[in-house]
């Protein structure tokens, strides 16, 4: 009797029944042999080293993948290969055995600018969905051959904020770069997981426009971004008059020099309204700080 307790124990280390049992034995098979696998390659995924089996498609940017460790890999995710950039397309959820799914070559490192002027990199999918002859004037007549291009994304917090007539500058010429417009986006459709997903852009060519484009940096309607905490306003106070002056970023402010002089009228943590009131301080400065950035102001009189 001690000897069929000791035997059921044993066997319910492996599972409580045949099936789990029989999971068990398929997941040790499977990753006694990993290292035996032809197909077994590593890999990079979300800044991890783990080993993928990577089997051809009759396309050759597309590859089908197991993951024997059942990483959970997931839409949207970028497998870092051969030094090449793939982004995951597909993938089964039923995934007791492995994690299996599909991966496609990025053949693009798109670059824009968000709304705090960061500049956002990621590597993509480009694809040409049509051609056709028509042009799209705006405020002329662009003459060369129209096209529409798939762009393939992961879903992210960044390229989820990606609207209609977003422009991007995309091009391996970049003397004379194509400039694109996004006319629909799709981020509805290959999203199982979620909220993360994959995001589907579509561009429409577009003018180029030297003033605005930065062909250097790759990037459409580039601006340059603000320092840091700089304070805005005159850098002279005229006696009896109120100054307005503001910081680009919350602060606390102070007068490190000459507080003598001025008076603060009103204050928030970005703005700060100054008077001088003496015309006997007529020519001295005052140093207005906002904790990172100070402003010299020097007190003159009105006429």
């Amino acid at each position: 009797m001690a000897n069929r307790a000791e035997y059921a124990i044993r066997l319910k280390q492996r599972g409580n029944n045949a099936r789990e049992r029989a999971l068990h034995y398929l997941k040790n098979d499977l990753l006694s042999n990993e290292d035996n696998m032809l197909s077994m390659k590593q890999v990079i995924w979300n800044n991890n080293d783990i080993k993928l089996i990577i089997d051809s498609t009759e396309t050759a940017s597309v590859k089908n993948f197991k993951a024997l460790n059942r990483e959970p890999i997931d839409y949207g995710d970028y497998i870092v290969w051969d030094d090449r950039y793939w982004i995951v397309n597909s993938r089964d959820y039923d995934d007791e055995v492995y994690v299996r799914g599909q991966m496609t070559q990025c053949n693009y490192k798109l670059k824009w600018q968000n709304e705090s002027l960061d500049i956002i990199e990621r590597w993509a999918v480009f694809a040409i969905v049509t051609r056709y002859n028509e042009g799209v004037f705006k405020g002329r007549q662009i003459d060369d051959i129209q096209s529409t291009i798939s762009v393939l994304l992961p879903g992210d917090d960044e390229t989820i904020k990606l609207k209609r007539n977003k422009r991007f500058l995309a091009d391996i010429y970049t003397e004379e770069p194509y400039a694109w417009e996004i006319t629909q986006r799709d981020v509805l459709s290959n999203n199982y997981s979620g909220g993360r997903g994959l995001i589907t852009l579509a561009l429409s060519q577009d003018l180029f426009n030297d003033a605005t484009d930065n062909k250097e940096l790759m990037i459409a309607d580039y601006k340059e971004s603000v320092q840091e905490n700089e304070i805005e306003g005159s850098g002279y106070l005229v006696v009896g008059r109120n100054r307005i002056y503001r910081s680009t970023s919350p602060c606390i402010w102070s007068i490190t020099d000459g507080n003598d002089y001025v008076k603060i009228v009103s204050s928030s943590d970005s703005e700060i309204v100054l008077v001088a009131e003496n015309k006997s301080d007529i020519g001295k400065t005052v140093v207005l700080s906002n904790g990172t950035t100070e402003k010299h102001l020097t007190i003159k009189s009105l006429y």
